[in-house]
């Protein structure tokens, strides 16, 4: 053949079958983000059929002829043959012999030897087809669709298997009362499942697009159906490849006009080409396609966001077999963190993965756990759903919905879950402790690296092999010692908790565990509601409950510090004598270390405070905000500072980063972490917040102090006069200032009371 020749599509498939390989995109013509391309085209070729006059070109179509050798040689060995038996025949005739032959004519049926491989213009090959089908459908012409039925899809057996039906010669008998679409849909030969197949889907949508235009421009079947075999209205300019000494690398390189494979298009087609025969699982295809495929179509509905899920999928499970196995338990943790393969794994990146796979034997090694744990997913029966905790509430979910941009916490839960259920072949007996279990530890130990990920990891291969597919809490509770890597106080909880339950089965601990859990800020850790409770059951649950609205989040939301104040309302002094920097608590609790580093470590310390504070008669659960105001109200300390804290909380909004300073006499609230920076004195700022009215009497402002030695001040202005008022630390009085004060500190700072000062200041602007 040529290296280029123009040529239609019925003149193609006449020579040839054309295959759309695995490799390539799914039909996208029917999506409704290309309903303007796919319109226009299919308008500008049913106009060549109405009117042969104005022919149409489609420009270049990419691709290569398979089987064109074997299509030679056939001929040329039938010459051979030929030649042979001719030399026979004449030698039996000297011999007064007759002898009669004839060689097959298969051999010319080049279409049944040769195929075209499109490289580009499968969209558009796609759409000729869907015309072809639909006239040759009008005029029920059996020798139309059989010629047809040379057109197939390899990117998924649905496909392939819906353009069989669509060929075959019964789908004539199609009554299209209702419209070819749903005569198709209802054809009993129809599966459902097909409708999830994106190719099989576009079809549909592009017979619906061309039933409907064929009817409003009023075409002609017959006509049309001769405009496309015979005058060759439509064509395009055929490209064999092979001509050119190409090479397959163009599959990649070149699709619909330039644009690139999705990643999981070409990590699929890599897979079925070097995978299939080792894996051993002559469905791999079929499930791929379906069956696989259905477990990220249940939550995403579009095909894209699919093939990104359904590639990190493979993704996540890599990345930790990658790390465990690339790296020993004595490679440096700056070593693994700097392997920038990693956040390739981790992100959402569409970027060819191919080469990383191959780069080692881990995925060859591993691909057979993914596969299983594909199988057992599709064959489960029900979700399991998690208590609401961690984020996870469905364990499909998990996996097929909500798995890009996992942070290495949640990266190690996967882990941990996966790796139980294939290790168990599918067993689930005992699954949801283990989900339990191990949340809480993993999602209460700083794991925020690849190299923690890796170490987390091998301590949950280890515990996995304690386990078995055993009972988790009787194995755990018979546990001596730690479990390596986590941390240490939430494992001896773990342990504990395991022990109360294996121990007291008659008794509901699980339940009563899981229910304060599940709480936001809680996120697993309970030990201290436990120690609170003394290992009580009756008093865990009445003062679990207690604690649970205690650090609700309803509390939590509120923006004028009632938390934190209601703590402080117990308190004879927040302030100690001995101590100069305080940090007090910020409601956040979006990472562990948020947690840890606010109300958990204040939790530790203060026990007692929360035991007293939750048996407070003022204390009412079921109306939580409403008590706790009161409490801070009804409860005065003898400390000035406190109370001027419980009093205005809007004084804590100054301090940015929640740090606090004690000098002598002075609580200094910092924006930021150090007193270097900008600050304010707590008994002007309360004053100057808490005079509004006065603002309009004077021009006030508010002189924020900057480093130790300097002082906060509030300005007072009447026309040219101007006097500072501040609180000397070191005295503890009031003092006031202005361009003619030359008086000795002692005789300036008299004041005890900021009021006293004010009124001073009064009578002498």
């Amino acid at each position: 053949m040529n290296k280029e020749i123009k040529i239609s599509f019925w003149k193609l498939i006449c020579e040839y079958s054309i295959e759309i390989p695995t490799i390539q995109r799914d039909y996208t013509y029917g999506r409704k983000s290309a309903h303007e391309i796919s319109r226009k085209l299919i308008e500008s070729i049913l106009s060549s059929c109405k009117d042969p006059s104005k022919k149409l070109h489609l420009d270049f179509i990419y691709g290569k002829l398979e089987g064109k050798e074997n299509f030679h040689l056939l001929e040329k060995n039938k010459h051979s043959i030929d030649s042979l038996l001719h030399s026979v025949q004449n030698y039996a005739a000297n011999l007064y012999l007759k002898v009669e032959f004839s060689t097959s004519k298969k051999s010319e049926q080049q279409s049944e030897i040769v195929t075209f491989i499109p490289l580009d213009g499968q969209q558009r090959l796609t759409t000729l087809f869907l015309i072809h089908w639909y006239f040759a459908f009008l005029n029920r012409d059996e020798m139309g669709l059989e010629i047809l039925k040379r057109f197939t899809y390899t990117t998924r057996n649905s496909s392939k298997e819906f353009l069989e039906l669509l060929c075959d010669s019964r789908i004539l008998n199609l009554q299209l009362e209702k419209g070819l679409f749903q005569a198709i849909l209802n054809d009993e030969l129809f599966f459902t499942s097909w409708i999830k197949d994106p190719t099989v889907n576009s079809m549909l949508s592009v017979l619906k697009q061309i039933e409907r235009i064929v009817k409003e421009k009023n075409i002609k079947s017959d006509e049309a159906w001769e405009a496309l075999t015979d005058l060759n209205v439509v064509s395009f300019d055929f490209f064999d490849l092979d001509e050119f000494d190409l090479t397959d690398e163009l599959y990649v390189k070149m699709n619909a006009r330039g644009k690139s494979l999705s990643g999981f298009e070409n990590f699929k087609a890599w897979l079925l080409q070097n995978h299939k025969d080792r894996i051993g699982d002559k469905d791999l295809g079929r499930k791929l396609d379906i069956e696989w495929f259905d477990l990220f179509w249940v939550h995403v509905k579009e095909v894209e966001e699919i093939d990104e899920k359904y590639l990190q999928f493979f993704k996540s499970l890599y990345l930790s077999d990658y790390l465990i196995e690339k790296y020993t338990d004595e490679s440096a943790a700056s070593e693994i963190n700097a392997d920038k393969s990693t956040e390739l794994l981790r992100t959402s990146s569409q970027k060819d993965l191919i080469p990383l796979f191959e780069s080692n034997e881990t995925f060859s090694k591993n691909i057979d756990r993914y596969i299983t744990l594909l199988d057992i997913f599709s064959g489960m029966e029900k979700d399991y759903s998690f208590y609401e905790s961690y984020q996870v509430n469905s364990l499909k979910e998990y996996f097929f919905k909500n798995n890009q941009g996992l942070n290495f916490p949640n990266n190690t839960y996967q882990y941990a879950l996966s790796r139980y259920i294939i290790n168990n072949g599918g067993d689930f007996t005992f699954f949801e402790q283990w989900a339990r279990v191990i949340g809480n530890l993993i999602f209460n130990t700083p794991i925020e690296t690849a190299y923690l990920h890796r170490t987390a990891c091998r301590s949950i291969d280890s515990l996995i092999n304690i386990l078995g597919s055993k009972n988790v809490y009787e194995k755990l509770s018979q546990l001596e010692g730690c479990i390596d890597f986590f941390d240490g106080e939430q494992v001896k909880e773990e342990v504990l908790k395991s022990k109360l339950i294996i121990e007291n089965l008659e008794i509901e601990w699980e339940s009563q565990f899981i229910k304060l859990e599940t709480h936001n800020y809680f996120y697993g850790q309970i030990g201290f509601i436990l120690e609170i409770a003394k290992n009580d059951f009756d008093h865990l649950i009445v003062k679990g409950e207690k604690i649970r609205a205690l650090f609700s989040e309803d509390v939590l939301n509120q923006s004028n510090y009632l938390l934190f104040r209601s703590f402080l309302s117990q308190m004879d002094s927040y302030f100690k004598p001995e101590l100069n920097k305080y940090y007090f608590p910020k409601n956040i609790r979006g990472t562990l270390r948020d947690r840890n580093e606010n109300w958990r470590r204040f939790i530790q310390a203060n026990l007692s405070l929360i035991d007293e504070l939750i048996y407070l008669p003022e204390f009412d659960s079921e109306n939580i905000i409403s008590s706790l105001e009161i409490i801070c109200k009804s409860y005065r300390s003898e400390d000035k500072y406190t109370n001027t804290i419980l009093f205005n909380p809007t004084v804590l909004d100054y301090s940015n980063q929640h740090h606090i300073r004690k000098y002598n006499h002075s609580i200094f609230l910092l924006n930021s972490t150090r007193i270097s920076g900008r600050f304010s004195e707590l008994f002007t700022l309360d004053w100057f917040l808490a005079n509004e009215k006065k603002k309009h009497e004077f021009e006030l402002k508010y002189r924020y102090g900057k480093g130790e030695n300097s002082n906060p001040k509030i300005e007072f202005k009447k026309g040219e006069k101007i006097i500072d008022l501040d609180f000397n630390r070191g005295i503890g009085k009031f003092g006031l200032t202005d361009a003619e004060s030359s008086k000795p500190v002692e005789e300036i700072y008299i004041y005890d009371d900021i009021e006293s000062a004010v009124n001073q200041i009064l009578q002498r602007i």
